[in-house]
């Protein structure tokens, strides 16, 4: 796995622990940190999912 790649993906399992112990505390759950955690963590999920389609298309020529 490339570094970048890999940093992505690590950084997506942050943000899905953390968005997980977000939920889990009802008694302090911030609606706002929860929404900007999960944008964060598309974000990434679409920064994974573009390297890892232009990795296939300039190694595989697939389009």
């Amino acid at each position: 796995m490339i570094p970048f790649s890999y940093r992505l993906t690590r950084l997506h399992s942050r943000l899905d622990a953390a968005i997980r112990d977000e939920q889990g505390n009802r008694r302090t759950l911030n609606p706002w940190r929860l929404l900007r955690l999960k944008k964060l963590k598309l974000l990434v999920k679409d920064r994974m999912r573009r390297l890892h389609q232009h990795h296939q298309y300039h190694t595989h020529g697939i389009a």
